[in-house]
């Protein structure tokens, strides 16, 4: 490919290809290796499927993760600090980066890592198995603290820290038979938990979730209600001071959620009651399905339990 300023890539080094798709003008994005430089002329590692047009805003740039994997097995990553200096670059989708970010990979072990301030997710992993992240922190990432992407099976996600994040860890489309066990999640701009798109039979135990910015845990909405999450267990787990004004959800049931179990789960609310805010533990939409409901604590909250009916426009009313 030929770029306007080749000095600012170096062999060896990643390069990003984004711009949108001639075909339907989704945007797109390859990442690469450079494995020759020659003039103005970039030589990568593998040829791209994906049309990158120069009228369709094509370009290359050197926004990539910190480290990552694609298509590689059985590896162990630890006591590492990766540092995404968040200040200084762009944003990158954590559907393709993160601080750390694995593609088509199975069976990797993520041990007492920190990944910070990364213009983006902390660690994501895309379409990969057995993923382990154990005693790691994902500290003041723009977008998710961990993301475990679309596909994954069987993550195992205990005694980490999330702290800081727009949402602490969010389980993509169709991650199933996973463990979120143990980890203290804080601060989240919106969600400190997010599940949704087909995330069936996943256990969520033993957490602290510590004032998220609108709901502790979120089950959302998806227009196709096959595709909403089912047989999750949430359970002994600790949620407190979610959201700042108005409905402050420490649970949002959204969508058609079947066969949930929310079980000895403690809500509580610290915080002062206020006008103009009200302190609610679980808010359950009317096509959420066969829910247990058993052993929870509330404390401070003006409503333990209601239910909502949607309305157009995705509010909600009692």
């Amino acid at each position: 490919m030929t770029v306007e300023d080749a000095s600012i890539f170096r062999v060896g080094g990643g390069v990003l290809l984004r711009g949108k798709c001639p075909h339907y003008a989704k945007q797109q994005f390859v990442k690469r290796t450079v494995v020759a430089i020659e003039g103005n002329v970039l030589h990568i590692d593998r040829d791209p499927r994906e049309n990158f047009w120069i009228d369709m805003e094509a370009e290359a740039a050197r926004l990539f993760p910190v480290v990552t994997g694609d298509n590689v097995n059985d590896i162990v990553i630890e006591s590492l600090t990766v540092d995404g200096n968040r200040a200084e670059n762009e944003n990158l989708n954590g559907n393709y980066g993160g601080g750390i970010f694995l593609q088509d990979c199975d069976r990797i072990s993520i041990r007492d890592v920190t990944t910070r301030d990364n213009n983006g997710d902390g660690i994501s992993w895309q379409v990969c198995d057995d993923v382990t992240i154990d005693s790691c922190r994902a500290l003041n990432n723009a977008d998710l603290g961990l993301h475990p992407g679309s596909g994954s099976q069987r993550p195992v996600v205990a005694n980490c820290v999330i702290r800081g994040c727009d949402q602490g860890f969010f389980f993509c489309w169709g991650v199933k038979h996973g463990r979120v066990e143990g980890n203290l999640i804080e601060d989240s701009g919106k969600y400190g938990i997010s599940i949704g798109h087909r995330d069936t039979d996943n256990l969520v135990r033993g957490n602290i979730v510590r004032r998220s910015g609108q709901h502790g845990i979120l089950f959302r909405e998806h227009p196709v209600a096959l595709r909403d999450p089912h047989r999750n267990v949430f359970e002994d787990n600790l949620i407190e001071d979610s959201g700042t004004e108005g409905d402050c959800v420490a649970i949002e049931m959204l969508g058609t959620a079947e066969d949930v179990v929310l079980r000895n789960n403690r809500i509580v609310d610290t915080r002062e009651a206020t006008e103009g805010r009200r302190r609610i533990g679980v808010r359950v939409g009317e096509g959420v399905r066969g829910l247990t409901v058993e052993g929870n604590e509330y404390v401070g909250v003006e409503e333990e339990r209601i239910t909502t009916r949607p309305t157009k426009g995705g509010d909600s009313k009692t």
